[in-house]
């Protein structure tokens, strides 16, 4: 299913636009539309579109006062300009097409045209011509992405996400192993970064959320591409967090294969039942570590945050499974662990580990540590504090 940007002031051609969409069997909801040039280049930022209806004399804003001549080439100007922008990026879409009322006004573009890839059309109130034009790109629209869908339907797509105060460099050896896997079946690996994050920002949860909403843009952006390419997700630290909480944030449904969660940062209380069933994720592999220093610090201080890369989630339904390892917070980070996460993407069995009865006395101090209140791990370290603040005073 294809998806259109109508950006047009004329209400009389913009509702002949959109009846002649409608008799070609498309809904409204693939439908977006506005008036001005601004708006045009918000919906492009934050969505892709296959198919750009254009005209080229429109309001240049959302205030409307005038109409600018041209602005219309300015905005192809501008999706185009920024291929080659590290701020500013806009989602090209595979076909633009430009309708005017004016002759001129396709003429005197010829050039940005031709650079933009547009199919100029002259409309006309009183010939149908622009609409035989318009029924033959949408159905060669419509051709080429079924060819697409076809040839994709059994790829996967996958995203790795790293945690904090780290570069992910195991993104990078998994990336290796995917594609020195025997008949591969991974179409891109995507390894997403984010910007430095400090701890004082993974401390506070609006720091978080920010984060949240750009991955979550990031993979709704992939379905709507491509809505039966399969996804598999694997995190590490933050970047489980990252994960759980795009997808549950997310308002459409996505093709999750699998997720692959280490050291994750969540509360080992985290209900996954409503993100299971509404991306029908079949498998959830966390593995886990015993003496995990890093989620002792964030289960006490980071509010909202846990340990379950200690502990492990509940099994809901067997969706979820925990792997129990000895070690600390880069444990998994090897080859070994990072071959068996590229056997589950390709749809293999990986074994299931766990080493707690070998756990030694350091590694049963942690368990216990973790279990214990909040309020007694402050009581005391403030009374640990306090005297050590009146041993230097006396």
């Amino acid at each position: 299913m294809i998806t259109f940007l109508i950006v047009e002031d004329c209400h009389n051609k913009l509702s002949a636009i959109k009846q002649k969409l409608n008799g070609l069997g498309v809904s409204e909801f693939r439908i977006k539309e506005t008036n001005n040039k601004n708006d045009a280049l918000n919906f492009l930022k934050e969505s892709i579109f296959d198919f750009l209806i254009l005209d080229i004399n429109i309001y240049a804003s959302a205030d409307c006062v005038s109409i600018t001549k041209n602005a219309g080439v300015d905005l192809l100007i501008a999706i185009e300009d920024s291929i080659f922008s590290p701020r500013k990026k806009y989602n090209i879409p595979n076909t633009i097409f430009v309708m005017s009322e004016y002759p001129d006004a396709i003429t005197n573009n010829g050039e940005s045209f031709n650079k933009c890839k547009v199919i100029p059309c002259q409309y006309s109130s009183d010939s149908e011509d622009w609409m035989l034009e318009l029924d033959r790109e949408v159905k060669l629209a419509e051709l080429k992405q079924q060819s697409v869908i076809d040839r994709k339907s059994n790829d996967i797509v996958v995203y790795s996400v790293h945690g904090i105060q780290t570069f992910g460099g195991w993104q990078g050896k998994l990336d290796r192993e995917l594609k020195s896997h025997t008949e591969t079946k991974v179409l891109e690996h995507i390894p997403y970064k984010y910007h430095h994050f400090p701890i004082i920002h993974f401390l506070r949860t609006g720091k978080r959320l920010n984060e949240v909403n750009k991955f979550s843009k990031e993979i709704k952006l992939l379905a709507n591409r491509s809505p039966d390419t399969r996804i598999c997700l694997v995190g590490h630290s933050f970047g489980t967090y990252i994960i759980a909480e795009s997808l549950k944030s997310l308002d459409v449904r996505i093709n999750v294969e699998s997720i692959v969660l280490s050291g994750s940062v969540l509360r080992s209380d985290y209900d996954w039942s409503e993100i299971i069933s509404r991306h029908n994720i079949k498998t959830i592999i966390n593995d886990c570590a015993s003496n995990d220093l890093a989620l002792v610090a964030s289960h006490f201080f980071a509010r909202g945050l846990g340990k379950a890369g200690i502990e492990g989630f509940s099994p809901h339904g067997g969706i979820v499974q925990n792997r129990y390892f000895n070690g600390g917070h880069s444990q998994f980070c090897n080859n070994k662990t990072l071959k068996e996460w590229c056997c589950l993407i390709h749809g293999e069995e990986i074994n299931i580990v766990d080493e707690r009865k070998d756990a030694g006395l350091y590694d049963s101090f942690i368990s216990w540590f973790t279990k214990t209140s909040r309020r007694w791990i402050y009581t005391i370290f403030f009374l640990i504090f306090m005297s050590i603040l009146c041993f230097f005073i006396i």
